[in-house]
């Protein structure tokens, strides 16, 4: 299928423990998104954690690319996936917030090209792996 995305906007919501835990002893935490994309397209994220009355605690990853897009050879189509690694360090007292959030709002923007106008070559076959790791150090 050939096409091109002009920044394709989708929301997740994803509720998360929360509570009124006290967690006093992280220091700094590091939270690190990796992953390989087969896609035809740039992919920004943005991750905003909500209290329970909906209040925003923290954003992060706000307007940046997390993947970047596969090598697209003269015909459109990705012949090799890119490799990307984002990460985030967050302090102690925005890594305690973080995790006493009810919920977590996933923003991801699509685009081909730079600004959407490239036209490629989406196949079956294309896909994407994401992970997302929490690196944290602790002071007791």
């Amino acid at each position: 299928m050939d096409g091109r995305v002009a920044r394709f906007e989708s929301e997740h919501t994803v509720s998360m423990g929360g509570g009124d835990q006290e967690i006093d002893f992280i220091d700094e935490a590091q939270l690190i998104v990796k992953s390989t994309n087969g896609l035809p397209v740039k992919v920004g994220l943005e991750i905003t954690f909500l209290d329970e009355f909906d209040n925003e605690i923290i954003t992060l990853f706000k307007d940046k690319t997390v993947l970047e897009p596969g090598e697209i050879d003269t015909d459109g189509f990705v012949v090799n996936p890119t490799e990307n690694t984002l990460e985030e360090t967050l302090t102690g007292e925005e890594a305690t917030r973080m995790l006493s959030a009810s919920r977590a709002i996933i923003k991801t923007v699509l685009n081909t090209g730079e600004n959407g106008t490239e036209i490629v070559k989406f196949r079956m076959t294309d896909n994407v792996s994401i992970s997302l790791y929490l690196q944290t150090s602790l002071k007791f």
